[in-house]
């Protein structure tokens, strides 16, 4: 594992990426969400950073699914290694002090970040992703898109339903909501849920 102090670098998420946990999380999602076809068919690619239209990088981006011009066909999806290892490391690495933990945090981060573009994945089966809405969708800031709306919603869900960790330990790590005294107890919690056989 790639661990500097507290800090994680990318081939802590790239492991997690190539990990049959991983696997078989994919596994779980498409099933509950009923996505029709063959993992192969929508490919996981691993990327540093999502390129805004004018070549910039974007930084709070950890996931994207990729469509034609026109939102007729998915093309793949991309999971953005760098955005969630410096996103990881800004929030936890001067307050998480187990190295454990930021794997556990880094594969929360990479599960949901999956699960979130797998439900759009399925907004596209159901018709709710196609080139007249998404103009519409687009001219709306992010937390006001409905299709992102449900997808936050959703993914949030699916990462509860399969680990079992709790609605607000999962909206405290994904939502970097951790000071030096909730970190102990984070950490804590951890290593309580962890030892319960959890994924």
């Amino acid at each position: 594992m790639g661990f500097f102090g507290n800090h994680i670098n990318e081939m802590v998420v790239t492991e997690i990426i190539e990990s049959e946990s991983f696997k078989d999380f994919v596994l779980f999602v498409r099933s509950e969400l009923n996505i029709e076809g063959t993992r192969d068919q929508y490919p996981i690619v691993p990327k540093d950073y999502q390129q805004g239209d004018g070549g910039y990088i974007v930084q709070d981006t950890f996931g994207a699914l990729l469509f034609t011009s026109l939102f007729s066909e998915i093309i793949g999806i991309e999971i953005y290694v760098s955005s969630i290892v410096t996103r990881i490391n800004d929030v936890f690495s001067h307050r998480i002090h187990r190295s454990h933990d930021m794997e556990l945090i880094s594969r929360i981060y990479v599960f949901n970040a999956i699960a979130h573009e797998y439900v759009h994945i399925q907004q596209f089966e159901q018709g709710k992703i196609t080139a007249e809405i998404m103009e519409i969708q687009n001219q709306l800031n992010y937390a006001e898109r409905e299709i992102e709306r449900e997808a936050v919603r959703v993914a949030k869900e699916l990462l509860i339903q399969y680990t079992g960790l709790e609605d607000s330990r999962l909206n405290q790590i994904i939502n970097g909501n951790v000071d030096n005294d909730s970190a102990r107890d984070l950490s804590d919690y951890l290593l309580e849920w962890e030892n319960r056989d959890n994924y």
